[in-house]
């Protein structure tokens, strides 16, 4: 009888989650992160998409760029494990850096503009400053750089 009572309230939460509508979830993860900012920028929800999708986009090349710096981890161990290493060798390997760090300065530079164009000249004054104070929050006096 009383597994039924929690089953039921479990129902009812999950139903007012479900009808919460703009702000959905459990506060968990990257989109409570969203969700704080959204909060302080007072964003409608087609500028909440674009730029959460702006996001996504540029998450995605960083995940691209690392996994080409796991793969070229593996390739300079190889390298380093040979008798001999030749300069084009190592040319390719900064090459495919160089590639994958463009697209990934290019994902930024996209997003950054989708961002801006997204924001009004109110939110995005905002949401320069939450940046220029941001990691203050957490600073203590053992954070900051010494002055030997």
């Amino acid at each position: 009888m009383f597994g039924f009572f929690i089953g039921t309230l479990c129902l009812i939460g999950l139903i007012k989650v479900v009808r919460s509508g703009r702000r959905q979830g459990f506060g968990f993860g990257p989109r409570r992160f969203y969700n704080r900012i959204f909060r302080k920028l007072d964003t409608s929800l087609n500028q909440e998409k674009e730029i959460v999708d702006a996001m996504a986009q540029l998450r995605q090349s960083v995940e691209a760029l690392r996994d080409e710096l796991r793969v070229s981890k593996g390739d300079l161990a190889v390298l380093l494990e040979r008798d001999e290493v030749t300069e084009a060798e190592l040319d390719a390997l900064w090459e495919r850096h160089e590639s994958a760090l463009a697209a990934t300065k290019k994902a930024a530079s996209q997003s950054f503009l989708r961002v801006h164009q997204t924001l009004d000249r109110v939110q995005r004054a905002t949401l320069a400053r939450m940046i220029a104070r941001a990691g203050h929050r957490f600073g203590g006096p053992y954070r900051r750089a010494s002055a030997h």
